[in-house]
């Protein structure tokens, strides 16, 4: 009896162990196709000739909500077209803020020239509604081999990265895959990357010098930047093009993660000679009770035609001027924290 009932047990724990060992042979098989099915994807998509997109980045907090909507054409290499959409609304003070912008981008030699034009509601001091204007950044030399090669890198590299993926939502037009996959908001390489980039125009040499010194004095900073972050992506796939159509991510946890690293870092005399803990904490609960959401719509790919300059804009376009935008009044609550 106990020699058929130990049968019975070793039958049992063999046939637990051929199906979990089954289920992890089919979990591997199926993250692997999802990823070579992710990576032709996102290369098809990242190597489109041209292509429409709508970007959509929105923000709630109890502070505030925002949006910022960019609707676009791109081509290779940095043509662009389209128009961009702010709006800000403060639950606390008495900023309302929107913007309209028409612009278009081009390398034109070394050059990365933007045209805008902006209409603002209020009124930006020194910006002229009808007017267009230009910002121009001078770039290394071979920067069109640069982009080549970080585009290629990205591709190479991002599957290493990918801690947890998986396909759903299959249908005879499209897939859906889960991705996760860590890295960080800013190291040593990346800062590397952008000095080879822009070690030709002094006003970016400039903005990188003054965050060289910010760094220097705040190591912890340095290490938030640097963290490997997890962040998690849906991407919709189109089957007869395998390629991108629409991503959206929540990446909350990481904005809230990083920016309470951040306020952590800064003392408290330098929040406030009188009350710098209680003011940090306030705005460690506004950040932890804000969403940041992003979702992206690509469409029309290597089908688009992205409009040209017209030459009045170019001959007529101003520098831009540097402004600022409105800030608080001195008798808001915000002002007051």
């Amino acid at each position: 009896m106990n020699t058929m009932k130990s049968k019975h047990l070793l039958i049992l724990l063999l046939s637990l162990f051929v199906f979990c060992f089954s289920s992890t042979v089919f979990a591997n098989k199926a993250q692997d196709e999802a990823i070579d099915y992710l990576k032709q994807a996102v290369e098809n998509t990242a190597n489109a000739k041209n292509l429409t997109y709508k970007i959509n980045l929105s923000m709630t907090s109890p502070l505030a909500d925002g949006d910022i909507i960019v609707d676009g054409k791109y081509s290779e290499l940095m043509n662009t077209s389209g128009n961009i959409n702010i709006s800000f609304n403060s639950w606390i003070d008495t900023i309302k803020f929107e913007a309209t912008t028409q612009f278009y981008t081009e390398i034109a030699d070394t050059n990365l020239n933007q045209y805008l034009k902006m209409k603002t509601t209020p009124l930006i001091n020194d910006i002229n509604p009808d007017q267009w204007y230009i910002s121009s950044t001078t770039l290394a030399d071979n920067a069109n081999e640069l982009f080549s090669q970080k585009k290629q890198f990205n591709l190479d590299k991002f599957t290493q990265n990918i801690t947890n993926i998986f396909m759903y939502d299959v249908n005879k037009n499209t897939a859906k895959i889960y991705v996760t996959y860590t890295r960080p908001i800013l190291d040593e390489g990346m800062k590397a990357e952008l000095k080879t980039l822009y070690a030709k125009d002094d006003k970016q040499k400039q903005n990188l010098e003054k965050l060289d010194n910010l760094l220097a004095k705040n190591p912890q900073l340095v290490e938030s930047l640097a963290k490997p972050r997890k962040i998690s992506y849906e991407l919709t796939i189109d089957k007869k093009s395998l390629s991108i159509t629409n991503l959206k991510t929540d990446f909350s946890n990481n904005i809230q993660e990083f920016g309470n690293e951040v306020l952590d870092s800064i003392p408290d005399e330098e929040f406030s000679d009188m009350n710098g803990y209680v003011l940090r904490n306030t705005f460690k609960n506004y950040l932890n009770l804000s969403k940041f959401n992003l979702n992206i719509r690509i469409s029309h790919l290597n089908n688009t035609t992205v409009d040209e300059i017209p030459q009045e804009v170019k001959s007529s376009a101003l520098p831009l001027p540097e402004t600022d935008l409105p800030q608080p009044t001195q008798t808001t609550l915000l002002s007051k924290l």
